[in-house]
């Protein structure tokens, strides 16, 4: 399988877990602020309206096992980020 098929097929079933995932729920539940004013970034504590959840351990490549494990992972696995904070994290 070539890398970039490879790819796709991550992103794919990225995009339709992230949709339906109750643990990308409950940690926005954990960082949501009180009267609408949106979430908390867990790395520099600052008030977001747009937040990014992001996984801890990033899932990166290896064995298709190794991937499936890490990407539905538990709440706790994941850490809701403002925009910068999540680019600076992936820029590492």
């Amino acid at each position: 399988m070539t890398p970039k098929i490879r790819s796709r097929i991550r992103s794919a079933i990225r995009k339709i877990w992230w949709m339906y995932s109750d643990s990308r729920k409950e940690a926005l539940k954990r960082t949501k602020l009180a009267r609408g004013f949106g979430w908390q970034c867990e790395k520099c504590r600052v008030p977001t309206k747009k937040p990014e959840v992001d996984h801890i351990e990033p899932v990166g490549s290896g064995s298709w096992d190794g991937i499936i494990e890490r990407m539905f992972c538990e709440a706790d696995g994941l850490m809701v980020l403002c925009k910068e904070c999540h680019k600076a994290k992936g820029n590492k």
